[in-house]
């Protein structure tokens, strides 16, 4: 993310609030080097701040406070002994609020002068360690400020990591714009208002089998989606959980695609219901999930927000009932929309209408998208498109990436990415797709169905098909492969290949 505010050639450092010591400016030595050398240069133990004095007296380094929006915050004098975060307070900058909303991150961005920059004293080895990759560097055109520095975007994605921030020389008339994400205050006002969210739904039914919500603690007598001829009920009849139930027990991870790390899955120990993984995926634009599960936690909510630089996500889509789960709480945990079928609306318990109010209807109609296209694309996601192929479902979706648009210039290309969860399934030698009513009941996919689905694909380009469980995938010839698999279904169905050409013809 590329914050609207540094200097016409700057560096940033960044430091951790939580962990930030004391952090003075004193006069340099001829021991300082610029700081882009520490990742190539021996650490060399720091000396103690306050051991160093000016030759020149007691003269201030003038210091603004500029937010990355452009707004100036506080200007002051910074003397020797002085440090940042001290000066900030004493001057009334709210930290937490220094970004204007610009960034949601747990650490506090320093971008200062190249000049200045240059002059900072060495870190310590353990600051060399916790320094990582904070800083970067880009020139941009300038636009002049009133103490004579220049302005320009710099880059402000960096790890997160802690350092001491040293002493610039006190001659220099230096601007510096400190920019913070939330602070500590913030950071938990943000976990406690997840809580809260969480608690308000953390004792409403979940279904042990299927592992969709309900708006009530006691959930029905019969799960509607279980006996659905599409699923089963429990065989020891019905039963449910709760989010703090399963809380309680379950642990989550997040694993990264080997081949692909901007894909990651939540996995689940013990899995829960039917073992459903949903997904993050790392776009150009920002963090977008596919599916849900039964399974929710504000620490897993703050995972998933944590993979984003703005610390937001974008949108949740949605493939099908067997995976609504716990998906009204995460798109009010996670502030964002979730996009279902409108064919398969009255599978979605939460919020449904009724007679009596009840707050799970405002929810649903404040965070629920049911759409109604075959194809679904939204402005400010141009490389996400939900694709409704039908089938299992009326309404089942896969979501087609096309993630060679979102991957830097360097980087290979691999193709786009298609998730399929078991709207079509990948077999379990990874080499084939298989289609049917249902799964666990073995009731097969009407051909004309069949014939749909590859309708539906046939205009898309995509390599990769990722399913919805574990090691479910096929990474290479995605599109031929579900061609090929379709004919080989109808034709064991007792239809000959013409018949299946014949109706992709007339429904075209």
């Amino acid at each position: 993310m590329a914050p609207p505010l540094s200097r016409k050639t700057s560096r940033m450092l960044t430091i951790n609030l939580a962990a930030l010591r004391r952090a003075v400016w004193r006069p340099p030595g001829n021991w300082l080097r610029p700081v882009h050398s520490w990742r190539h240069e021996p650490a060399v133990q720091g000396r103690e701040p306050n051991l160093a004095r000016s030759l020149t007296g007691n003269e201030e380094t003038k210091v603004e406070w500029v937010s990355f929006a452009g707004r100036t915050v506080a200007r002051c004098g910074l003397e020797e002994g002085d440090s940042l975060l001290e000066v900030a307070r004493a001057k009334g900058v709210e930290l937490e609020d220094a970004c204007d909303g610009n960034l949601a991150c747990s650490t506090c961005h320093v971008v200062l002068e190249e000049r200045v920059f240059g002059l900072l004293d060495r870190p310590s080895d353990e600051e060399e360690d916790l320094l990582g990759l904070a800083h970067g560097l880009e020139r941009c055109a300038p636009q002049p400020s009133d103490l004579d520095a220049q302005r320009t975007p710099a880059a402000a994605r960096s790890a997160a990591s802690s350092c001491s921030i040293r002493s610039p020389c006190r001659d220099v008339k230096s601007s510096l714009a400190m920019s913070a994400g939330p602070s500590e205050a913030a950071e938990a006002q943000s976990v406690a208002r997840m809580q809260a969210i969480w608690e308000q739904d953390a004792d409403l039914a979940i279904c042990t089998t299927c592992g969709n919500q309900y708006s009530s603690v006691q959930g029905p007598q019969e799960c509607p989606v279980c006996y659905d001829d599409r699923q089963y009920p429990c065989p020891t009849g019905q039963a449910y959980t709760s989010p703090r139930k399963l809380a309680a027990k379950t642990s989550f991870e997040l694993v990264p695609e080997p081949e692909d790390e901007r894909i990651i899955r939540i996995k689940l120990e013990p899995p829960v219901a039917i073992g459903q993984t949903p997904f993050i995926l790392l776009t150009a634009q920002g963090v977008v999930v596919w599916d849900c599960c039964g399974f929710v936690s504000v620490d897993l909510m703050r995972r998933i927000q944590q993979q984003s630089p703005t610390g937001k996500v974008l949108a949740i889509f949605t493939s099908h009932p067997h995976f609504f789960g716990t998906s009204l709480t995460w798109a009010k945990l996670l502030d964002c929309k979730i996009f279902i079928s409108k064919p398969d609306r009255l599978w979605y318990q939460r919020g449904l209408e009724s007679a009596r109010p009840h707050p799970d209807v405002a929810a649903r109609k404040n965070f629920v998208v049911e759409v109604d296209q075959d194809t679904f694309t939204l402005p400010h996601l141009p490389s996400i498109t939900l694709v409704r192929c039908g089938g299992h479902f009326p309404g089942s979706n896969v979501l087609h990436w096309d993630r060679d648009a979102d991957a830097p210039q360097e980087q290979a290309r691999r193709g786009a990415a298609v998730l399929c969860a078991d709207t079509f399934m990948v077999m379990p030698d990874r080499k084939r797709f298989t289609f049917a009513y249902s799964f666990p009941n073995n009731i097969p996919l009407p051909p004309h169905d069949v014939e749909h689905i590859w309708t539906q694909m046939r205009s898309f380009n995509w390599s990769a098909t990722y399913g919805g469980w574990p090691g479910r995938h096929i990474l290479t010839d995605s599109r031929a492969t579900l061609l090929r698999c379709a004919r080989y279904y109808v034709k064991m169905e007792g239809h000959s290949p013409q018949a299946f050409q014949e109706l992709r013809e007339a429904r075209a």
